[in-house]
């Protein structure tokens, strides 16, 4: 589903194709960063669920939209959101190399 809201973003509205790719990214590096350290799902779906309820009552503030979906996201909340996900990507790899020794 976000494949094709990427696709089509790219065409029409590319800063929004950015901002969806880098919430993607952080969602999914947080979920697994969070997963590998707490070995449970449940701690990455409340702060999920939370979000996803400020970003639908919040329209026109950038940093609560991660995924870009109510267009308020700013160039500034992109870059941030990307340096997040790389950070809990980077995390997450290192926690890994500390449990596999």
């Amino acid at each position: 589903l976000f494949g094709v809201v990427l696709v089509r973003w790219s065409l029409h509205a590319p800063h929004f194709a950015v901002a969806l790719l880098a919430g993607l990214i952080f969602m999914s590096a947080l979920a697994s960063m969070l997963g590998r350290l707490t070995r449970t799902p449940k701690t990455f779906l409340a702060p999920f669920m939370f979000w996803f309820y400020l970003a639908i009552q919040t329209k026109g503030a950038p940093y609560f939209d991660v995924l870009g979906f109510t267009q308020s996201a700013s160039n500034n909340s992109i870059l941030l959101y990307s340096e997040l996900g790389i950070g809990c990507l980077l995390f997450g790899l290192a926690y890994n190399q500390y449990r596999a020794r």
